[in-house]
């Protein structure tokens, strides 16, 4: 039999760990700048490539390179396995920024442009395969938490084209799309900004023929200050 002193302890423990909830489920909905916002813009993005296990052994994860199109170095660089077997093709998805700038209210930025450093870095440039024509798609979806909500909110495609990338090292492709609305509050309005990349066609590499190489991706967005942004990974 529970003696009233334990009954009432339990009770009060009940109570702490309530309120310990509720304060933690308040910081995740409100503190924009110190958790959602500083990981998905600086440390937290991520870049999983199609790849192909069987022949490819860089891809048995998914993540592998392609990881480092967004690690700000232009020493390193992604490889892709082409052509692959997955039903899409060749291709990555990478997170690339929040539509809005944290702060108290989120400042909406405009998309730009996507700039490409393409290829391997010297001197193993030509060993490497190259992307020639690529399509491009911008995907949105709802910015969250996914480990607090246990759900990855649907993208849903906002920009799509198809280029031809010159077998030269610099590309940049501009990005007609406007920002969300205006936020009060995150999350009022904030999305978050994929690019999925798939390889249609290569320039071939003296070395590895099945290598697709790409060294960096940067997104260019601006506020309504005019104030200019290319996001990278060391930001």
């Amino acid at each position: 039999m529970t003696s009233p002193s334990t009954g009432a302890s339990r009770g009060l423990m009940g109570l702490i760990v309530l309120f310990v909830v509720a304060g933690l489920t308040w910081l995740q909905g409100t503190q924009f700048l110190g958790s959602l916002g500083a990981d998905t813009l600086k440390r937290g993005r991520i870049v999983l490539s199609s790849g192909d296990e069987a022949e490819f052994s860089v891809a048995r994860n998914r993540e592998g390179s392609a990881r480092l199109v967004l690690d700000g170095d232009p020493a390193t660089y992604s490889t892709l396995y082409f052509p692959s077997s997955h039903p899409e093709g060749t291709h990555l998805l990478a997170d690339l920024a929040l539509s809005h700038f944290p702060g108290r209210p989120p400042v909406r930025r405009k998309p730009l442009a996507l700039h490409f450093l393409n290829g391997a870095p010297p001197p193993v440039f030509d060993d490497f395969a190259r992307p020639k024509e690529v399509r491009l798609a911008l995907l949105s979806r709802r910015a969250n938490d996914p480990d607090v909500e246990n759900v990855i909110p649907e993208a849903n495609i906002v920009w799509e084209t198809t280029v031809t990338f010159p077998d030269a090292q610099d590309f940049e492709v501009p990005l007609p799309v406007s920002p969300p609305g205006p936020s009060s509050n995150y999350p009022q309005n904030v999305k978050l900004w994929i690019l999925k990349l798939t390889v249609l066609s290569v320039y071939p590499g003296k070395k590895y023929f099945h290598n697709v190489a790409i060294r960096e991706i940067d997104y260019i967005d601006t506020d309504e200050y005019a104030n200019k942004t290319v996001w990278s990974a060391k930001k």
